[in-house]
């Protein structure tokens, strides 16, 4: 034996463990690119309830209110899921009733992931006119942040003489608005 045997037995250790390695991460994107890595059925629950209460937060919707959410979910196992722990989250989210349908009328919707969409009836809860009107003065109010983010990121001075952490942060900021935009502009073609 010696030490040159297991100089040899400890390299054929390590390349089993890389190869092992290597086929379970390919395996794996194969499966997540076909059919999709799957969530626990408890954490589409959660995902659930934390997007209703979110929107409820962004839209004002008092505390008390409940409202109805429609939930569709695609994969059949996760939607029986769902609909037998419904009850539950009723009460994680405060709502008043849950469907399990899409809806005929248009609704504030919210896609979580692949194949979980939600509707959430606030007709009753909120004051449309109003929330539409806050909400278009909140476009209002990023789209002149993002314009000032833009400007800087465009002006030769600023980028020559700024330094490149500060130069980073603007466009972090830019891409921050763009993305509070598109979820204000959602929320606002939902009540339309």
């Amino acid at each position: 034996g010696g030490f040159h045997q297991l100089g040899i037995q400890a390299l054929a250790c390590g390349v089993s463990v890389v190869y092992a390695g290597v086929v379970s991460f390919v395996l794996l994107k194969i499966i997540d690119r076909t059919i999709g890595l799957r969530a626990t059925t408890t954490d589409v629950l959660l995902e659930i309830a934390g997007k209703i209460r979110q929107v409820r937060a962004e839209l004002s919707v008092e505390p008390g209110a409940k409202i109805t959410v429609h939930v569709a979910v695609e994969n059949s196992a996760g939607a029986d899921f769902v609909r037998a722990h419904s009850a539950f989250l009723m009460s994680l989210a405060r709502l008043g009733e849950v469907k399990f349908d899409k809806p005929a009328t248009k609704m504030i919707h919210a896609v979580l992931r692949k194949g979980v969409e939600i509707y959430l009836d606030l007709a009753g809860s909120i004051d449309i006119e109003r929330e539409k009107a806050r909400l278009e003065k909140e476009i209002t109010t990023i789209e002149k942040g993002k314009q000032a983010a833009q400007a800087k990121l465009d002006s030769p001075q600023f980028a020559e003489r700024a330094p490149t952490e500060l130069v980073e942060a603007e466009k972090q900021k830019l891409v921050d608005y763009n993305t509070r935009l598109d979820r204000v502009r959602d929320m606002l073609s939902s009540l339309s």
